[in-house]
């Protein structure tokens, strides 16, 4: 994994589950 990837998916989860 790449760390732009971890970050996109920690911003999609921060999004969906923080609104």
């Amino acid at each position: 994994m790449e760390l732009v990837e971890i970050d996109g998916w920690v911003s999609s989860k921060l999004s969906i589950n923080g609104g």
